[in-house]
């Protein structure tokens, strides 16, 4: 028995119809991929060509690099820092601060390392370091300097004289061990 006369039986059409049918629906199977073949090649050279083009001047192949998204996107853990300065120093975790100081350094000489040495990482990773380096000033000052101390006797005071005294809330976080 034969292929086409097994799979493709035809009762109104001969076996030559449909061989012949056969033949044209592998022959316009094959001109459609060799379509999405051309229309795939025609992409990747339009990708090439661009990227050829912007790789040729040179402020759009830094700008398109990692060299300038990994510290743009850095940038907002010292932004976080900075903006976090004008909250109550008990909000400030130790451990957390002493960690972000080490990878701020760390990643400081790694800038420098690099192969043309980053820049603008640096400058990132020095504006952290400074940042945290602030944040751990505070939180030692409120944990062990006095600090917490100091703001009680002053809020006495400005009770004890009538004056109206600021209160804040402070939230607690029930999953934080070093607030319980």
């Amino acid at each position: 028995m034969n292929y086409l006369t097994k799979y493709c039986p035809s009762p109104n059409r001969s076996l030559r119809e449909d061989s012949r049918t056969l033949r044209l629906s592998l022959v316009l199977q094959y001109h459609t991929i060799e379509r999405r073949h051309q229309a795939s090649t025609m992409a990747a050279a339009f990708i090439k060509a661009a990227n050829a083009k912007i790789r040729s001047n040179p402020w759009t192949d830094y700008f398109c690099s990692t060299h300038f998204w990994g510290p743009a996107s850095n940038f907002t853990i010292p932004l976080a820092a900075i903006a976090d300065t004008q909250k109550s120093p008990d909000l400030i975790s130790g451990k957390m601060t002493c960690a972000l100081i080490f990878y701020a350094f760390t990643f400081m000489r790694f800038s420098l390392a690099v192969i043309p040495p980053n820049r603008l990482l640096f400058g990132c990773h020095t504006i952290n370091a400074t940042a945290q380096s602030v944040q751990g000033y505070r939180f030692m000052d409120w944990h062990y300097w006095g600090g917490k101390e100091k703001k009680l006797l002053a809020e006495k005071e400005a009770a004890a004289k009538g004056q109206p005294v600021l209160v804040v809330k402070k939230v607690q976080n029930e999953n934080h061990p070093e607030k319980k």
